[in-house]
């Protein structure tokens, strides 16, 4: 399984030829038919297209260990589900920390205000790529990831 992991992250970041990528991707597909069960499923929610709810991210705090911070969609139309599957687990930290969560849209993106987190400047804007389609990601003056782990991790090891 990790093996595979690794070369689906490989698949998906590098910048290869298309005889490389021809290459990986034929690996890729071995890697994803020989994995069994829970393992198969994981694998193909993360490679393009696959997964059965794409945008059915982070639903709840206890399970989204990782906040996404960008989603590739095919059509316009899905700009709104991805992000909302974005800022989501934002929302239930902010929930479950007792504080509110506010959107507004400024200068064609949406700011996520995150009360009693003022170094929180997250942002999700949505740009069109070459290849078709959109990315939409979500950015931050600090790292989202990283902020996200920390604030989860406080959230769920405070008492009660």
């Amino acid at each position: 399984m990790k093996t595979t992991a690794i070369l689906l992250a490989a698949f998906l970041a590098a910048p290869l030829c298309a005889e490389e990528k021809a290459k990986d991707a034929a690996q890729l597909r071995a890697a994803v038919v020989q994995a069994e069960g829970a393992g198969k499923r994981q694998l193909l929610d993360r490679l393009p297209g696959m997964a059965q709810e794409p945008f059915g991210l982070c639903r709840d705090l206890v399970r989204c260990t990782q906040a996404p911070t960008s989603l590739h969609v095919a059509h316009e139309a899905l700009i709104t589900d991805a992000v909302l599957a974005l800022t989501r687990p934002w929302l239930n930290l902010q929930k479950a920390r007792g504080k509110q969560a506010a959107l507004e849209h400024l200068d064609g993106a949406l700011n996520l205000k995150l009360e009693g987190l003022p170094e929180a400047a997250l942002s999700v804007r949505a740009t069109s790529v070459p290849t078709g389609g959109f990315d939409v990601a979500l950015t931050g003056s600090v790292d989202p990831a990283k902020l996200y782990a920390r604030e989860r991790a406080a959230v769920l090891n405070s008492p009660l």
